[in-house]
């Protein structure tokens, strides 16, 4: 199965993001979509799950259910981490993938007490607990120092042979250690 677009144009304002793109993603294994800072990495993410519309153009074979992981961790504050990763999975769940991301001493914390590096594997681990078709995660590893990321690298590896991943990233070493087919959006445009 693919995911295609078709001469999908998208501006915000004055800002062309994309004109006339058209590309096929292969709902297989890792794509990793990277670009320098602004090139439209994100808005094609936004715009594959629907958060965002095209102007024009055509988007088709995105599953209608899937799991999104924003920038931004989006943890509810007056929840304990295993209470925000539950919510899209079941306390069972929640711990075992608490614990994969190394946060099973965390369980009971909230955000507030937590890391940033913390606060971004609760995201983390909750996108890994929703059980869909696909996953698509907006730069999962920032805020990670390289050890931590490799291990989460490593939890994403395992997950692809279960589901297709697409992820957006700024990182050569990301996408290579994720032995992920790489988009370049910068030679697309």
């Amino acid at each position: 199965m693919n995911i295609v677009l078709e001469q999908v144009s998208k501006s915000f304002g004055e800002k062309q993001v994309f004109s006339n793109f058209s590309y096929a993603f292969q709902l297989e294994g890792i794509t990793a979509i990277m670009g320098a800072s602004g090139c439209g990495k994100t808005t094609l993410l936004r715009l594959l799950c629907g958060l965002e519309q095209p102007d024009s153009g055509v988007i088709s074979g995105v599953p209608k259910q899937f799991t999104f992981l924003f920038q931004e961790n989006r943890l509810l504050p007056w929840a304990t981490a295993l209470e925000n990763v539950a919510l899209v999975s079941n306390t069972q769940t929640a711990k075992a993938v608490l614990q994969k991301v190394g946060l099973a001493k965390e369980l009971h914390e909230k955000p507030a007490a937590l890391s940033g590096g913390m606060q971004r594997r609760v995201a983390f681990a909750r996108a890994l607990a929703h059980q869909s078709p696909v996953l698509f995660l907006d730069e999962p590893f920032k805020g990670l120092d390289a050890s931590l990321c490799a291990e989460m690298i490593g939890l994403l590896l395992q997950e692809s042979e279960k589901r297709p991943i697409l992820f957006v990233t700024h990182s050569e070493t990301e996408a290579n250690t994720a032995h992920a087919a790489v988009l370049h959006l910068d030679a697309m445009q």
